[in-house]
């Protein structure tokens, strides 16, 4: 064991590696099951390398005998990025979390004050702006509609995502469910609409506690939409902003 009581890679012997490797090859084979991502687009992410190009890549992986710097690259990776799908298959080896790069990422970029709430009533089939209905700044109530308004200069598209009880989630912004990417066209933009370009209501049906949104809006419209390949976006070359708002949602 390490200092913070998890598998001690560089110090354990090769036979004590093997079980504890093995497992990361389960978790790593899951997690492309869950996810629809290649094995071996996941492997080469987790271990930072290139898979070999032996005929076999992963028999060493898959039998528990890879060296243990690209064990402990993969396993710590795994804790970074996905935690609670590793920890709930093998627990012993996942007992504490880590910042995820999405997390460092933004972080890193985040701009506060330009990302507001805005919450909606429906009233004779029209959508409009209600703020007599925020009970205090930033907060919501259970089931309470709200969209977005965003203060920006960019156009292109926005991605947003979720973070409650230490997890982040996709949050869709297109006006059909397959499209996560709403088009920011204006400045100020309330999002997301609907196909004839009204507001579209959002709500939190279950979760009362804090809630933090980001939405990352860029010029390039094939823009990933993922977590993980968002936080690789340089601001040197890669035109972004990743606007980020505290909410507390209440009962």
């Amino acid at each position: 064991m390490n200092s913070e009581g998890e598998f001690d890679w560089q110090n354990a012997s090769v036979t004590e590696r093997v079980e504890p490797t093995k497992a990361l090859y389960q978790i790593m084979r899951a997690l492309s099951q869950s996810t629809g991502e290649r094995f071996d687009d996941l492997v080469e992410a987790a271990q930072d390398q290139p898979i070999s190009e032996a005929m076999d890549p992963h028999s060493n992986f898959r039998t528990g005998s890879i060296a243990w710097h690209r064990a402990a690259k993969i396993h710590e990776w795994l804790a970074r990025n996905h935690f609670k799908f590793a920890q709930k298959l093998i627990p012993e080896l996942f007992q504490y979390p880590r910042q995820s790069e999405w997390e460092m990422f933004v972080e890193a970029h985040a701009i506060v004050g330009r990302l507001k709430i805005v919450a909606l009533k429906q009233s004779l089939g029209l959508v409009e702006r209600d703020d007599e209905h925020l009970p205090t700044e930033n907060t919501l109530r259970l089931t309470q509609r709200f969209c977005f308004e965003l203060d920006t200069n960019l156009r292109g598209v926005a991605v947003a995502f979720q973070r409650y009880d230490r997890e982040w989630h996709a949050l869709p912004l297109g006006a059909e469910k397959r499209n996560p990417k709403a088009r920011i066209v204006e400045n100020p933009q309330l999002f997301p609409r609907k196909v004839n370009g009204s507001p579209m209501g959002l709500r939190e049906n279950n979760d009362a506690g804090d809630h933090v949104f980001a939405v990352l809006v860029a010029q390039n419209p094939k823009t990933p939409i993922d977590m993980l390949s968002l936080a690789k976006l340089e601001p040197a070359k890669d035109k972004f902003e990743l606007h980020t708002i505290a909410v507390r949602v209440v009962t």
